[in-house]
């Protein structure tokens, strides 16, 4: 099964670049909304999904890491791969309910005191959200291999 072991190669590759991209969004714009959230009364409502995005974020990680191991051992890991692809739609879920936030905060005019931090915002999300359409896809692929 070389050819599954070098597409879960990819594919934990693929997330480890998703993750330090969030890694520098969560240091800046992430960290500046989550002040301006506070100052829209939005504060709960972030801090929750972005505490949930977190923790899916970082069990993925290792959930992707441990998938390689299970492939390399000739086990039935269509389960698991099935369970990944639900997990990294409900992490995209968490990026499309923080997108909503930041349309409310477009909505309640904090643009005026943020500058272009919410449309940029926005356009990272996009990214983000594109980037785990990308990795269920390449999960698929995998699950159609095994």
């Amino acid at each position: 099964m070389p050819d599954v072991a070098d597409a879960v190669d990819v594919v934990v590759a693929d997330f480890a670049g998703f993750r330090e991209l969030m890694v520098a969004l969560r240091s800046g714009d992430l960290e500046s909304f989550e002040r301006l959230a506070g100052l829209y009364g939005m504060k709960d409502g972030v801090d929750g999904v972005l505490a949930r995005l977190l923790r899916l974020e970082a069990a993925l990680g290792e959930r992707l890491a441990a998938l390689g191991p299970l492939v390399a051992g000739g086990e039935d890991h269509g389960p698991e791969v099935l369970d990944l692809m639900a997990s990294v739609n409900v992490l995209d879920s968490l990026l499309e309910q923080l997108d909503r936030y930041v349309d409310i905060g477009i909505k309640r005019n904090a643009g005026e005191t943020s500058g272009d931090l919410l449309p940029k915002l926005q356009a990272w999300i996009r990214l983000l959200r594109g980037w785990l359409q990308g990795i269920v896809k390449q999960l698929s692929q995998i699950e159609g291999r095994s």
